[in-house]
């Protein structure tokens, strides 16, 4: 058997390997997408604001998934935006007090406190934007 002959059914055998190895229901969409995406939003901003305490997470983190769990909440409800906003601005207000503490105790670098200082006053501007609709 030639080489280009084997290499053809190893690239098969292979390919169905890995088609096989992909767990049932992964291929599939979501009933409800825009659900799906404020439920992962909100879980992985858990998870990051969690990592705040253990000195391994930079405010950017927890800030960009604050704000993709507004924008998709806002998703399923546009009526909500007014809430949703305030209710990421209260998430950034808690990001900056959590590195401020974080700063001082020498945890967390002095560039996090303008991070999260930005965030807040971005957060305060969306939420003027959606009461002002």
């Amino acid at each position: 058997m030639s080489t280009r002959i084997q290499t053809l059914g190893c690239a098969l055998i292979l390919a169905c390997a890995v088609i096989a190895a992909v767990p049932a229901g992964a291929q599939e969409t979501p009933a409800d997408p825009a659900a799906e995406m404020a439920a992962a939003a909100q879980e992985a901003y858990q998870h990051a604001a969690a990592g705040v305490a253990l000195g391994n997470v930079l405010p950017e983190e927890v800030y960009r998934w604050s704000r993709r769990w507004m924008e998709a909440e806002t998703g399923r409800d546009p009526s909500s935006s007014a809430a949703q906003a305030q209710a990421h601005l209260e998430r950034m207000r808690k990001l900056q007090g959590d590195f401020d503490q974080a700063i001082a105790a020498g945890m967390a670098i002095p560039a996090a406190g303008a991070m999260t200082r930005y965030y807040v006053a971005e957060a305060q501007t969306t939420v003027a934007f959606a009461t002002s609709r």
